[in-house]
């Protein structure tokens, strides 16, 4: 970062903090793809190949429980999401056939330890929530003065972690589905 930071900007900045979490187990959010009998499966690196997969050492548990469960996908791509417990499946899927082991929604609330922050399975969001705590944190407590530009805000994670701090803050997304829940 220091070498992007002086290449870049001709920034010299070298007192980089840098935050960690768990290496397993921490993705909320993942993507699948239709394998043989419609079984969730990840593409093969540089391939279209899919391959069938029952578990992800980078998933967290709801979502290994739900691939455990050998579920069956009626679209060629599902997004997963499981903030908390439940799983969610994106909600332009037409139809989940079998074991209703994932929800589809279309609004989903994830309760962050500074706000409750309305998305979709279908719209970007953080996929490591103990990552994104720390973060927006370490971000907050970096922050000075009162305008706040949240570039490439997504659904406002950052903005709303911002809030008490700014008096105004201005987000920009491109993604229209996104800026609404933001």
């Amino acid at each position: 970062i220091s070498e992007a930071l002086m290449r870049n900007g001709k920034i010299n900045y070298s007192n980089i903090i840098t935050v960690s979490g768990d290496y397993l187990g921490y993705r909320c959010r993942a993507q699948f793809h239709k394998a043989a009998g419609d079984l969730a499966g990840f593409k093969k690196r540089n391939s279209s190949e899919v391959i069938n997969i029952r578990s992800c050492p980078i998933c967290n548990n709801p979502i290994n429980r739900f691939l455990e469960s050998d579920p069956k996908i009626s679209e060629e791509r599902v997004m997963l999401f499981a903030p908390a417990e439940k799983v969610y499946i994106e909600d332009d899927s037409k139809a989940y056939p079998g074991d209703r082991k994932a929800y589809i929604r279309s609004e989903i609330n994830v309760d962050l330890s500074y706000k409750t922050i309305a998305t979709s399975p279908g719209v970007f969001f953080q996929s490591n929530i103990p990552m994104l705590e720390k973060s927006a944190s370490l971000i907050k407590s970096c922050v000075k003065g009162d305008k706040v530009f949240d570039l490439y805000c997504g659904v406002g994670v950052l903005g709303a972690a911002l809030s008490e701090k700014a008096e105004l803050i201005v987000s920009v997304e491109s993604s229209r589905k996104a800026i609404e829940f933001a």
